[in-house]
């Protein structure tokens, strides 16, 4: 029995500059493939981190981090064969953490007036299924418009620094901004200027390295920006693993948020 077109290798019709099969001949895209391995080590450190913001809260913060980590096993799967099945998954994973994301942190003064918390909850789900269906039925257009996601997602970065707080915030945003504007120019330059870097058709790689710090520390920031505004009796601190108790290697570990565990959340 012959299997679907869509899970034949090379049956995307998106390549990259990295020569197939040159490494390995098992693996399409050997180092676009394994530059994903950033996706499953720094999620999974992060839903452990937020285990007691998820518990104080009562958000179920921990989809968040294990849909990031979905994309990086998408994109491992898409890279390896560089099927269509591949491509999509990869891509509507993307989807899917940013809808989640926005779904869980954005602070109630800013969801559709005068929509309250569980019908925002369902208008979301509504609006992942609906541009789920759209992925699937034009692959390539989700191709590229799926960037166009990023610009509410800075917006949203650059509002919140406008407004916390937390100095450490504000400079974390600032990180976050600096890896996503490193991570969308190698992502361009390697999908449309491909014949200019083929001594170094690698760029692809670094997409991966630089949207994954970008992406985890905008989550971060939002969750932080959730916390600050919904929930203030809950103290709110940014903390970096494993460096919890040295001040002087703050913003080398991984950030993550720590709130009070005495503190009366709201039911959301």
């Amino acid at each position: 029995m012959e299997i679907p077109k869509e899970f034949k290798l090379l049956s995307s019709e998106v390549d990259w500059c990295e020569e197939n099969y040159r490494v390995t001949p098992f693996i399409a895209e050997f180092w676009n493939t394994v530059s994903n391995a950033i996706f499953l080590i720094i999620p999974p450190i992060l839903s452990i981190k937020y285990k007691n913001y998820g518990e104080v809260l009562r958000v179920p913060v921990g989809y968040v981090w294990a849909l990031l980590t979905i994309v990086g096993l998408g994109s491992i799967y898409f890279h390896s064969t560089l099927s269509l099945v591949g491509q999509l998954v990869d891509e509507i994973a993307i989807l899917w953490v940013i809808m989640c994301a926005w779904a869980l942190f954005l602070p109630s003064f800013m969801l559709p007036y005068p929509m309250k918390r569980e019908s925002f909850y369902r208008m979301m789900t509504v609006l992942t299924v609906t541009f789920t269906v759209i992925c699937f039925m034009n692959p390539e257009i989700n191709h590229n418009a799926l960037h166009f996601f990023a610009i509410p997602c800075v917006a949203i970065v650059i509002y919140a620094s406008s407004i916390t707080k937390s100095e450490t915030i504000k400079k974390l945003n600032k990180i976050s901004i600096f890896w996503f504007v490193l991570g969308f120019s190698s992502w361009l330059i390697d999908r449309n200027l491909c014949e200019y870097v083929s001594a170094f058709p690698y760029l692809h790689c670094f997409w991966h390295l630089f949207i994954c710090i970008g992406a985890y520390l905008s989550i971060v920031s939002q969750s932080f920006f959730y916390a600050e505004m919904e929930h203030p009796e809950s103290s709110p601190e940014i903390k970096f693993f494993p460096f919890e108790n040295e001040e002087s290697w703050r913003f080398v570990g991984v950030p993550y948020v720590k709130v009070s565990v005495s503190s009366k959340s709201k039911s959301i």
